[in-house]
């Protein structure tokens, strides 16, 4: 069902019946209640926790959700020795990737044997956070195909688009539109992304930032975390730090 589809009578039905991901996208869909007017297609989909209650920590694993709040590595993120591109390990009770070459990608598969196609999660950069970007990868069929949302904190900016054969196409207008509610310096800045096959949506600390239609019909396809760099990176690099991972895919 699309994540947009009959806000009127869905959305509040999400409200009263429940459950959410978490507390932070339940406030998301009570402060989205207004647009019903303005979004006659609009709603939530919820995740499937087979009648598990919403996890606030540890790892959750089914056949289509995940939670993990990366307080280790029970989960299998993958965890490479360092070298002179990147590195990606545990800090300070996070996932971090820190990329260390200019103009270059970095990323992490969520750990998971299902698609998802929606994701929610803490992430924040040290104070500046000048030189690169971060954010989720989705809908990837290899790695020279697949969508994206992306953050620069220092602009706050955000774009969503397409990479791919070593092309990225912007889905945003401009490309990298501006937006207030993405919070400077090293504040978290809490994520929520839907990703079906035929849009994309974002929401920034549990505020609707934008929705935009994929020109072509996607295929479904795997998650990934991801730092970016740009030619005027830091000298020690560009450090993103992930927390309280959700990965889902709606019920049915």
């Amino acid at each position: 069902e699309s994540l947009f589809d009959s806000i009127a009578t869905e959305v509040p039905a999400l409200v009263e019946e429940g459950p959410l991901v978490s507390p932070a996208l339940e406030a998301t869909v009570e402060s989205l209640l207004p647009l019903a007017t303005k979004l006659p297609e609009m709603s939530i989909p919820t995740p499937d926790l087979g009648g598990l209650p919403v996890p606030s920590a540890g790892q959750l694993l089914t056949d289509t959700y995940f939670y993990d709040d990366l307080s280790n590595n029970d989960m299998g993120w993958w965890e490479p020795a360092a070298d002179e591109i990147s590195e990606h390990k545990w800090e300070d009770g996070a996932y971090t990737i820190l990329v260390k070459q200019p103009e270059y990608v970095a990323w992490t598969d969520v750990p998971v044997d299902f698609n998802p196609t929606g994701a929610e999660f803490d992430a924040w950069v040290p104070a500046g956070g000048q030189g690169g970007s971060f954010g989720l990868i989705c809908l990837k069929q290899s790695d020279e195909d697949y969508y994206y949302v992306e953050m620069d904190i220092s602009d706050q900016t955000y774009s969503i688009g397409h990479y791919l054969n070593g092309e990225y196409q912007a889905l945003t207008s401009p490309e990298w539109p501006s937006t207030n509610v993405l919070r400077t310096g090293s504040e978290v800045n809490h994520v929520l992304a839907t990703c079906e096959v035929d849009q994309i949506t974002l929401l920034i600390n549990s505020e609707f930032v934008d929705l935009v239609s994929l020109p072509e019909q996607a295929v479904p396809g795997e998650m990934a975390v991801f730092g970016s760099t740009w030619d005027d990176m830091p000298a020690d690099g560009y450090k993103v730090y992930f927390d309280n991972f959700n990965a889902w895919v709606p019920v049915q």
